[in-house]
């Protein structure tokens, strides 16, 4: 379930960046914001068991994804940027990082899991919030100026 609501939370995360780019060209962005979402769908549907193999691979291939969002957010999101700065984006996607490999090393890997997680629902959280703030100031700015 709650890979189901991560997948919600992102899919409404990237529906918000387009809406906040017009210039958005579906045909020159990169795909790993759509493709992560795909593969946390997948690891929620298929679980450990019968599927580990394409559970585990999805979820990897989900964390890398996001990872690289996350990294090439502050350069590559045009004037809604500054959701999500540099510093804040580079330093949760570091700690999905580290998160992960303590939990193949240091800490169980549950742990490891949950912490990398707690990084990328926070990167979310907050992109999300702000992306908000920024659309509701537009709206009302554009009241303001009539258009």
């Amino acid at each position: 379930m709650a890979s189901l609501v991560g997948v919600a939370m992102f899919v409404v995360t990237v529906v918000t960046l387009h809406l906040l780019q017009p210039d958005y060209r579906l045909t020159q962005q990169l795909m790993s914001d759509p493709l992560a979402s795909l593969l946390f769908f997948v690891s929620g549907v298929l679980p450990l068991g019968d599927t580990s193999e394409i559970h585990i691979g999805a979820i990897a291939g989900a964390f890398v994804l996001l990872v690289l969002a996350m990294y090439l957010y502050p350069s590559n999101a045009g004037r809604a940027s500054v959701a999500a700065p540099r510093i804040m984006s580079w330093s949760l996607a570091a700690g999905v990082a580290a998160s992960v490999a303590l939990g193949h090393s240091v800490l169980p890997m549950g742990i490891g899991q949950r912490l990398a997680a707690a990084c990328l629902v926070l990167w979310l959280a907050i992109l999300g919030w702000r992306l908000r703030e920024l659309s509701v100031e537009e709206k009302n700015s554009e009241g303001k100026n009539g258009v």
